[in-house]
């Protein structure tokens, strides 16, 4: 018995440990309101809670817009589609992505993030305590400004033979 728990741990191990990255007591937080989404062609981004008619303007016209619906919040959002990116527009403001190409890119206090960059790329756009890594990912932890509790998770995914962004996604907590 004692023997299948440690195999199970070790086989285990690879997806359930993080190795925290930045400074250990940062006080440093990613906001949110920071975080904006924008072309390739053009340097002014959209940013979260941001209208669905100012997306439309910065962002241009979607190949598609589909109905989409929330299962965890009972709640009917849009979700435009841009190649093959997905923009989750809820209650009328930009609430979500999942980027998988690089016409769109994550821009945060003038660096900014794209499939296909090299996966450093993420830690000189952001680098604190609240970031972790993962065998093939990044997870970073956004917040509000006054709210302590509440946010959302960027999470950067890489290929870890080539070190490349493959995917790169805005959650809730």
């Amino acid at each position: 018995m004692q023997n299948k728990i440690v195999l199970l741990v070790l086989l285990y191990f690879p997806y359930l440990s993080f190795a925290q990255i930045g400074m250990p007591g940062s006080v440093e937080r990613m906001q949110i309101s920071e975080l904006g989404l924008k072309t390739s062609s053009s340097n002014e981004a959209v940013f979260l809670d941001h209208p669905r008619a100012h997306i439309l303007t910065k962002l241009g016209t979607p190949n598609s817009i589909e109905d989409y619906y929330y299962e965890m919040d009972e709640l009917m959002a849009e979700r435009f589609i841009y190649n093959t990116n997905y923009v989750f527009v809820s209650n009328d403001k930009l609430d979500a992505f999942e980027l998988t190409d690089n016409s769109l890119s994550v821009s945060y206090r003038g660096k900014s993030i794209k499939v296909g960059d090299h996966y450093n790329e993420v830690s000189e756009m952001y680098v604190y305590a609240d970031n972790y890594k993962g065998p093939n990912f990044y997870a970073i932890k956004l917040f509000h400004e006054e709210v302590e509790q509440d946010g959302k998770m960027l999470i950067v995914h890489f290929n870890s033979s080539t070190n490349l962004i493959t995917k790169i996604l805005l959650h809730e907590l």
